[in-house]
């Protein structure tokens, strides 16, 4: 099953945030992507007029997310 991926972002030419955001959804669990996914879209979408302060809240949302079981990982990993 294919990763699931916000379909909104930031994307210019020569800017975009779709390989950072790759990486965080890496370490979230797939039946916890999509959830994931819609309340980053949902983040990004907030506050079309401050389109920058959107994408940070969306990102460090994201960030905190794949923090999470990053850390939930690590800490399995080590008990065992």
């Amino acid at each position: 099953q294919a990763m699931i991926m916000p379909k909104m972002y930031l994307y210019r030419p020569g800017k975009s945030d779709r390989v950072w955001i790759q990486n965080q959804m890496l370490h979230i669990p797939k039946d916890k992507q999509q959830a994931t996914a819609d309340e980053y879209e949902r983040l990004f979408r907030n506050d079309p007029l401050h389109v920058w302060n959107s994408r940070r809240a969306a990102n460090n949302y994201l960030l905190n997310v794949s923090r999470e079981y990053r850390q939930e990982a690590y800490v399995q990993k080590n008990q065992s």
